[in-house]
């Protein structure tokens, strides 16, 4: 591309090790936050699936800038742990930089847990079943890989 005299912009799988990649979960955390308010109830801890860590990242980052006490708990999409919690806390202190602000999301606060040991991609019979439990009892599709993770914890 560049020998074609254009500019590429790069952006690396899963869209989160980069310096933009946890800006749209900071307005995800606005979003909460205000929404949150508005209907008269606080959510204490938002738990999802974490991957490639710009999620949790940008969450992290977005109620540290609220000064808001709400947990995010990331249930990991394979078997890792201690090396999302590091890319975890790295990119949400990197945001909060990006952004301007000064505060900073302390080891502490980054919470990542081991739902199922299977690799990426392979869904356990734990995952499966509730995904089926969903679809079941809800009518909601959840996928093996994120919400089926997420939901089997």
């Amino acid at each position: 591309m560049r020998a074609q005299g254009r500019r590429p912009y790069v952006i690396p799988r899963g869209g989160s090790d980069h310096p933009l990649g946890g800006l749209g979960y900071v307005l995800c955390a606005s979003e909460i936050a205000i929404q949150s308010a508005e209907w008269g109830v606080e959510f204490d801890t938002v738990l999802h699936c974490t991957g490639s860590s710009g999620t949790q990242a940008g969450l992290l980052a977005g109620f540290a800038a609220l000064d808001a006490d709400t947990r995010v708990i990331g249930v990991s999409d394979d078997g890792h742990q201690t090396r999302k919690r590091e890319r975890v806390l790295r990119l949400a202190n990197a945001t909060l930089a990006e952004l301007g602000l000064p505060n900073r999301i302390g080891p502490e606060r980054v919470e990542i847990v081991v739902a199922d040991e299977s690799p990426y991609g392979v869904a356990s019979d734990a995952v499966l079943a509730a995904v089926r439990l969903f679809a079941t009892t809800e009518g909601l599709v959840a996928d093996p890989v994120y919400e089926g993770r997420r939901s089997a914890a």
